[in-house]
């Protein structure tokens, strides 16, 4: 599955992480649904607010810069 998991007030959905995105699975086995994507960049670790209506992550980027040079 995932990591992280956290169960929604309503006891029936769980919301867990998979590197790149947030998704949601219920219990009764209806599946797993993205709630939202931070691809490219990775999410590390989000939390919930208390009435479920705020998701909190810490998400990272990378960059890179490509430099060319000659040699004269």
């Amino acid at each position: 599955m995932g990591t992280q998991p956290i169960w929604l007030r309503d006891g029936r959905h769980v919301l867990f992480r998979r590197e790149r995105a947030l998704y949601v699975a219920s219990i009764d086995g209806k599946g797993v649904a993205e709630v939202l994507s931070a691809a490219p960049d990775m999410i590390h670790s989000f939390t919930i607010s208390r009435d479920n209506r705020t998701i909190y992550m810490a998400v990272s980027t990378s960059e890179a810069d490509v430099w060319v040079a000659s040699v004269r």
